[in-house]
């Protein structure tokens, strides 16, 4: 059901609002890397950074959204927005850019620290309830998501994929879900004294990264370009600041095809389908001297080009691609000939010589590897250190260790799962040695999964659980995990001994921990006590199937949690696992006053494995829900219970269109009537 609030926003309001307040949490995930490997010579780091100007632009946007929500729901209402940042890297690969990081962000990094009911303080804040959560991440792709949890609207978004020119456009693109206002052209201004006469200035005032300024144009009378009768195209620019700009070509229909970069290429985002778009790139120096370029039109389109824009490159939304200080380029008219030798373009980087290795390197190979990996260039160490995630040396060990000590948390983590590749003995004293020495927290966190997925027991617990202190909420949850992978029998005293801060860390160290009587008896204070509903809930799931009797008891009395929320998550699980012993929890449950939790009971009833008997739901067959209703007619569809005939006849001649329409299919069950 859609708030008062949110409707008018996306202009389907049409009754007044049935209540006046409205609370909404903004998350802002400040940073974030994405490692795109096309192939063992290409690899590319795609940063994205949210940074306190940008936040400042993120709280202004909230403020005129939570004005226009006032506004919208008149006097007396009270609209609250609170917007937080997490400072800490998210890393991932193209390969893990899916809806299952987007899940994780959601269920493990964000829903711990937000409740669905009032009545929870944890450090001194309120963790909830709200109506609307809005995810900001920093990664550079497309990846979004709108979903209920809870009866909680979230909404995921990434930073650069929004409208960012203004607060207001902010505000509109991202709270309000309408378009964006569209594109900003460059300044551009004709001047006089350019190597061949004429030629045009063209500036911007900011970072030039959505803007467009057109250069050959049909629609305004310039001649359109047939390249097989012109093919090259004779470009004189000049260029003074150093910016990813280039010309997009487009043949009649407006079809992009083809782009000529002046400095700099961008790769195509490997997650997304191959452009048939191709591109090229000019490498001009940036020195505030002529230059001149001759390109061949045929290494890019066949067709007719009708429409020449310089602007930055299509792929650069994708990368962080950003200009240093305002844009200043001059070019001079574009001029098309039919003869002519084509500029060399920009000759192959030496990383290119890692194409086709793989397996153990030769000597010779291996000095080519060893001098990337001590290259300062970006781009050459993440190429090398990608190739010995397939590939191994003996020495590779010590010319990794440099990468371990990288401020970007990105190449740390290649360098860790190149190691982790290695498989040697010192290989992975190395990644211990990070774990225990190490004085960024984001390398010793990527150690600490290296560890737990690969070598668990090579730390004892008593090793790893110092950081479990760490300022890091997400090294503290990588050590959590770690501890817990151990086969140690006192792993989770180590877990347990230092209560954590951060709910995300707890909600961790309940879903991972080994479950023992001191594990249980832990678990059991965390089901009660916690502030955080979904690591209470969390808790009372292992505790279901405890082969202790006493504490299998105690956890059923979770569908009796003062939390709706906790009670829901709860039969959820129930709902997944299907256990008899359950059935007396949810013949309590499906009593409870809440209607989500009387669904979610009878979605675990139909998880049983014998039939519900009639009088375990009776209650069910005059409930007014139609939500409770429509589960109900689920359950006897599934052949999990027989409804007595009039409960059926009730259902398939009930006015409501949706309850009507389900019960239509409903046949057999028993002759009784449902008050007998």
């Amino acid at each position: 059901m859609i708030s008062a609030g949110l409707a008018f926003v996306l202009g389907l309001a049409t009754t007044p609002p049935q209540t006046k307040d409205l609370a909404i949490k903004v998350v802002v995930y400040t940073t974030g890397q994405i490692i795109q490997a096309d192939s063992p010579d290409s690899v590319f780091l795609r940063r994205g950074f949210i940074l306190e100007d940008d936040m400042d632009l993120i709280r202004e946007a909230a403020e005129i959204m939570r004005e226009r929500r006032q506004a919208a729901l008149g006097d007396g209402a009270n609209v609250k927005v609170d917007v937080v940042a997490d400072y800490e890297p998210i890393v991932t690969t193209t390969d893990g850019l899916n809806e299952q990081l987007i899940r994780d962000l959601v269920e493990l990094d964000t829903l711990p620290k937000v409740n669905s009911d009032p009545f929870e303080i944890d450090q001194g804040a309120p963790l909830g309830p709200y109506d609307e959560l809005y995810v900001i991440h920093p990664l550079r792709t497309n990846l979004s998501s709108d979903s209920v949890v809870d009866g909680m609207r979230i909404q995921v978004n990434g930073f650069f994929s929004l409208d960012r020119q203004s607060a207001g456009s902010l505000a509109a693109h991202l709270f309000s879900f309408l378009k964006s206002p569209g594109v900003k052209l460059l300044s551009k201004e004709q001047m006089a004294g350019g190597p061949a006469g004429d030629f045009f200035r063209i500036t911007s005032s900011s970072d030039a990264s959505i803007t467009y300024s057109p250069l050959l144009d049909s629609k305004n009378g310039d001649q359109a370009i047939d390249p097989s009768k012109t093919p090259m195209l004779r470009i004189r620019a000049r260029l003074e600041t150093q910016h990813a700009v280039g010309m997009r070509l487009f043949n009649e229909k407006g079809l992009l095809m083809g782009y000529i970069s002046f400095n700099g290429s961008v790769p195509h985002p490997s997650e997304l389908e191959t452009p048939s778009a191709k591109s090229i790139d000019l490498n001009l120096p940036v020195d505030g001297e002529w230059q001149s370029a001759l390109v061949d039109l045929r290494s890019l389109t066949a067709e007719p080009i009708h429409q020449i824009w310089l602007s930055t490159n299509p792929n650069g939304y994708y990368f962080d691609v950003k200009g240093h200080g305002p844009l200043s380029l001059d070019i001079s008219p574009l001029v098309a000939q039919a003869n002519g030798q084509a500029t060399p373009l920009a000759t192959a980087p030496a990383r290119a010589s890692l194409a086709g290795l793989s397996g153990v390197l030769s000597g010779a190979d291996w000095v080519t590897v060893s001098t990337l990996l001590a290259s300062e260039q970006r781009e050459d160490r993440l190429a090398a250190a990608s190739l010995l995630t397939r590939a191994t040396h003996a020495d590779a060990v010590p010319a990794l260790l440099p990468m371990l000590g990288n401020a970007s948390a990105a190449e740390a983590w290649l360098a860790i799962e190149a190691l982790k590749h290695q498989d040697t003995e010192a290989s992975w004293q190395a990644i211990a040695n990070v774990v225990t020495t190490s004085g960024l927290d984001h390398s010793r966190r990527f150690a600490c999964d290296a560890l737990r997925t690969g070598k668990p027991d090579l730390l004892p617990p008593a090793r790893l659980g110092p950081l479990l202190a760490r300022p890091s909420w997400r090294l503290r949850r990588a050590a959590a995990q770690a501890i817990a992978a151990s086969s140690a029998d006192q792993s989770p005293l180590f877990l347990f001994a230092l209560p954590d801060p951060d709910p995300r860390v707890r909600f961790a160290k309940v879903a991972a921990t080994k479950l023992n009587p001191y594990a249980e008896r832990k678990l059991l204070w965390i089901a009660v006590n916690d502030p955080s509903q979904r690591t209470r809930a969390a808790s009372y799931s292992r505790l279901l199937d405890s082969e202790d009797t006493v504490v299998r008891s105690d956890a059923m009395r979770s569908v009796r949690d003062e939390s709706v929320s906790v009670r829901i998550q709860v039969l959820t699980e129930m709902a997944k696992r299907g256990k008899t012993h359950y059935r007396p929890a949810l013949q309590r449950a499906v009593i409870d006053q809440d209607e989500r939790v009387r669904v979610a009971a009878l979605n675990a009833f139909a998880a049983q494995p014998d039939k519900t008997q009639a009088g375990e739901i009776q209650n069910t067959f005059t409930d007014p829900s139609t939500s409770v209703q429509l589960a109900l007619i689920e359950l006897a569809k599934k052949g999990k219970v027989d409804l007595p005939a009039d409960v059926r006849t009730r259902l398939q001649a009930s006015t409501d269109a949706k309850v009507k329409a389900a019960a239509g299919g409903l046949d057999g069950g028993t002759t009784s009537r449902s008050n007998r």
